[in-house]
């Protein structure tokens, strides 16, 4: 069963947060298209579930990944720049789409 989106989503701006944390970036162009293509959590992992990043996406089952990439593939055709002040880093763009979809929950798919 889902998890409540407060939780499912303040835990996820926290892993992402520890990305930013430790430096990390990527392109922003990079990561919308995985957020388009459905594959951002096998990526993300691949790329930093090890360490030294250690980031822990383990909590989420296929189902709610499919529930939060549908939520984030509803903001890709947001002006990220004049909506959420991100234009260099795709992990900032997570960041701000969990926190829109926090401050707007019953705008995105539970």
């Amino acid at each position: 069963m889902p998890r409540h989106p407060i939780p499912r989503y303040t835990f996820l701006a926290f892993q992402f947060n520890l990305l930013l944390d430790q430096g990390e970036t990527l392109p922003v162009e990079e990561v919308q298209e995985k957020i388009e293509g459905g594959t951002l959590f096998g990526w993300l992992e691949d790329r930093y579930g090890r360490e030294p990043h250690f980031l822990d996406l383990s909590l989420y089952e296929d189902q709610e990944r499919g529930t939060i990439l549908a939520a984030f593939q509803e903001l890709l055709g947001v002006n990220a720049d004049r909506k959420f002040g991100v234009t260099r880093n795709g992990i900032s763009l997570c960041l701000a789409f969990c926190i829109e979809v926090l401050q707007h929950p019953d705008d995105f798919p539970s």
